[in-house]
């Protein structure tokens, strides 16, 4: 890794000779280290050692000397290959909603609302937001429960629930408000791909997204068969 991104050994770099080890056990070692480039090394002023909470492990230290720099205003570039990482715009794309979701909800939260209409408002100008990213399938679980957090913190002010969440979801009439429920959302959402995949699209609209679900369901009859008959679950998964 030094060798591929050129870094330095900062320690043995001011210290060619002098034997010093960070880590005693059966074997003394210094496995703890600073490993920095060779512009950054000429800017170090000093480096030692120091006693560490850690039993086995001593604490590294290394200050710079970078108050004499003249520098210009700077130039912020965005690494465009990061967008090829489908991870990583699907983690920022979550984020971001998780964070929109936040203000919007904290910009009601000073608001004297009812419960129903605290309901009404994470419906409304909340979950909006989550659209997009529930309807993927990989949504994951931890931002669903992140949600559940926010909007029932909100409905509470940051308090303990008064309510059973599963109460708070039913209806009116079963003495519920309503409130959201992201996962029975997320799951309506999914669902909702089934009908855009069966629906009959124009042929100037792209369907090539059809073609990796076609290649798993097609090994069980396609998803007109699935649909239509009577199967144990069980019996797929052994499949």
């Amino acid at each position: 890794m030094m060798k591929e991104f050129s870094l330095i050994d900062v320690y043995r770099n001011l210290n060619p000779n002098k034997l010093c080890f960070t880590h005693k056990s059966k074997l003394s070692s210094r496995i703890d280290f600073f490993l920095v480039s060779q512009p950054l090394a000429n800017r170090v002023s000093h480096l030692d050692t120091l006693v560490s909470i850690a039993p086995d492990h001593k604490a590294i230290r290394v200050q710079l000397q970078l108050e004499n720099d003249n520098r210009g205003p700077g130039l912020w570039k965005f690494n465009n290959s990061l967008l090829e990482d489908e991870i990583y715009v699907k983690l920022i794309t979550d984020s971001y909603a998780m964070q929109k979701l936040d203000t919007i909800l904290g910009i009601w939260n000073s608001r004297n609302l009812t419960l129903f209409g605290k309901c009404l408002k994470t419906k409304s100008l909340g979950i909006s937001q989550l659209v997009h990213p529930l309807s993927t399938l990989d949504f994951p679980t931890q931002l669903v429960q992140a949600v559940n957090s926010s909007i029932f913190k909100f409905i509470w002010k940051n308090r303990r629930d008064k309510i059973k969440r599963k109460i708070m979801v039913q209806d009116y009439n079963k003495g519920g408000l309503r409130a959201p429920s992201i996962e029975t959302m997320a799951k309506s959402l999914k669902l909702a791909w089934i009908s855009r995949f069966l629906q009959s699209i124009p042929a100037h609209d792209d369907e090539s997204w059809k073609v990796i679900p076609n290649h798993f369901l097609d090994k069980y009859g396609g998803l007109n068969f699935l649909l239509r008959c009577n199967y144990d679950k069980n019996f797929l998964d052994k499949m």
